[in-house]
């Protein structure tokens, strides 16, 4: 699941617009964080975003691969979603696709009791 180097410094430029982005080394890959909330990620050197609903099933009609690691031996589908080959050359698609996938991180965090909320600012 690991991307390289150049892909991983390639997608920070692309979200240079996009308020607060960080990431973070996980499981192998890197994870994409706004304000505390995971909204993409990065495994084999291509990027996912989080896409809750009927975002993720207006995705997946439009051929958008769902993220779904094996983990001891089992599949899990997650609500990631993998961009389109044209956003890793536009960055002002890849800025409306993490501001949409930071919009549906928020949903997913406020739905949490306000204990267990990662949302911060």
């Amino acid at each position: 699941m690991k991307s390289s180097p150049e892909f991983i410094a390639h997608i920070k430029d692309l979200l240079a617009e996009t308020p607060s982005v960080r990431v973070r080394a996980m499981f192998g890959g890197h994870g994409i964080f706004r304000e505390g909330l995971m909204i993409a990620l990065l495994a084999d050197d291509l990027l996912y975003f989080r896409a809750n609903g009927a975002r993720g099933e207006a995705l997946r009609l439009k051929g958008s691969a769902q993220f779904r690691p094996t983990v001891r031996g089992r599949t899990m589908a997650m609500p990631y979603y993998r961009a389109p080959d044209d956003a890793l050359e536009d960055p002002e698609l890849t800025n409306d696709l993490a501001q949409a996938a930071f919009a549906d991180a928020l949903v997913t965090d406020q739905q949490k009791p306000p204990s267990k909320r990662k949302h911060r600012v």
